[in-house]
């Protein structure tokens, strides 16, 4: 936790902004490595999936941030974040399909916070597909009136 404040401060000075990017991306390293060394009951820890799926994205990542010029970073940006939306949807659908299944037994809260995830994560992702259609220009920014929208304001 330490490391991400710390890094974040950093971020708000150009001339700090590379160490505290650096300062950031160790401490989600340690945190990665503390998930993955915390001990859980009745679970059976694939790491390999886990190692194998990091290492793809990782390649992945890699090669798209060298590939992509400078100008379609916030396209990038948005995609990615849409991908972590769409990540947080696939996760909530899996436990509650557990739950209906009875493979799980879910408390009130991890259902409360599993219906969150599903519809956060779902309108995240809309929105960052949105935002990158947007900004690469594939779709007219102009305004969309719905019909009756002033019943719907909140």
């Amino acid at each position: 936790m330490v490391f991400f404040v710390w890094g974040l401060r950093l971020l708000s000075s150009p001339d700090t902004a590379r160490k505290g990017n650096i300062l950031a991306a160790i401490g989600m390293g340690l945190a990665i490595v503390a998930t993955m060394t915390m001990p859980m009951d009745g679970a059976s820890n694939n790491y390999a999936w886990i190692l194998g799926g990091m290492a793809v994205g990782g390649a992945i990542g890699w090669v798209a941030a060298r590939k992509v010029a400078m100008t379609a970073m916030p396209q990038m940006v948005s995609i990615f974040n849409g991908l972590g939306g769409a990540t947080a949807v696939v996760l909530a659908m899996v436990e509650l399909m557990n739950l209906y299944n009875g493979d799980s037994h879910m408390e009130g809260g991890q259902l409360a916070i599993s219906l969150a995830a599903l519809v956060i994560g779902a309108i995240t992702f809309t929105g960052s597909m949105l935002a990158y259609l947007k900004l690469d220009g594939k779709v007219k920014d102009k305004n969309v009136t719905l019909p009756f929208h002033q019943a719907i304001n909140i």
